[in-house]
């Protein structure tokens, strides 16, 4: 797609977020959208970032990921914000409909998440490498509010680009995603697990596919931590208001998180080295 494509793709999708996302709290004027290449995805992330989010601080492992891992990035500015969106030749309408989607949730959710330290610290992309005293602590925060920033966007990307589908039909992702998670990829396992939860929690039958789950696993403690996170987002997603969240939902996700995680190495056949974990955690710092 041509980037006069690329951008008509993006104003169609911004115009239809606005009509289906209630109380919006942003303007298609106050949303910029810029695709890069590959090589460009770093300076054009510091163009945008330069208008929009002065102050994020960007880290030699997060300027790989922009690189090489990352297909969109939301810089949530007060006012006025920035979409980019890794340009490729294989770009499909669909595709970029989706990631657009996703960014916009990301600057929807976190304008109105109601946690304005959260929001400037772990909502805008940038690391967090001072302070606070209680590091474990910090450590549950960051993951938790990542998962949540991320399920939340992609869960609202599948709701409007996807059609309605049963459990049945995403398992083969949901396991692909699963399978990324372990310690050995700590740093970058947290998105994985949000866009599982997300996929398992999009599906129509949910709620039963959950139910029998929950009372088929055999009290097998890695799904156990699965459908417990799962359930915990339902919970949080049958809410008037699903995005406005708070300090105790965000410790909490995060320690369900790694709860999982733990298990997940045990079963897996890893050695569980508690000591190595909490080194982990400590050095998690920002947003994957």
């Amino acid at each position: 797609m041509t980037i006069t494509e690329l951008n008509a793709v993006a104003a169609e999708t911004l115009d239809y977020f606005l009509e289906v996302m209630p109380d919006c709290p942003f303007t298609a004027d106050d949303i910029e959208f810029a695709f890069a290449t590959k090589a460009k995805m770093v300076e054009t992330y510091k163009e945008l970032a330069a208008k929009y989010k002065e102050d994020v601080k960007l880290n030699p492992a997060r300027e790989v990921e922009l690189r090489d891992a990352i297909n969109g990035n939301a810089l949530i500015g007060r006012n006025k914000s920035g979409v980019l969106i890794f340009k490729h030749s294989r770009n499909t309408r669909e595709e970029i409909r989706s990631i657009v989607i996703h960014e916009l949730a990301h600057i929807y959710c976190g304008k109105q998440e109601g946690l304005d330290s959260v929001f400037n610290t772990y909502g805008d992309g940038n690391t967090y490498d001072d302070n606070p005293v209680e590091k474990l602590y910090d450590g549950a925060i960051t993951a938790g509010h990542t998962i949540w920033s991320e399920f939340i966007a992609e869960y609202y990307a599948l709701k409007h680009t996807f059609p309605k589908y049963k459990l049945s039909l995403m398992t083969s992702q949901i396991a692909e995603m699963l399978e990324m998670v372990s310690i050995a990829n700590f740093q970058h396992s947290k998105s994985p697990y949000a866009y599982a939860c997300a996929r398992f929690l999009n599906a129509t039958d949910t709620a039963q596919e959950l139910a029998s789950l929950s009372e088929e696993n055999g009290g097998e403690p890695e799904a156990d931590a699965l459908f417990d996170t799962l359930k915990f987002l339902q919970g949080q997603l049958q809410r008037e208001k699903p995005w406005k969240i708070t300090m105790e939902f965000v410790e909490n996700l995060g320690n369900k998180y790694h709860t999982y995680l733990m298990h997940k190495t045990v079963n897996s056949g890893e050695m569980l080295d508690l000591q190595k974990i909490q080194q982990q955690i400590l050095q998690n710092r920002g947003r994957d």
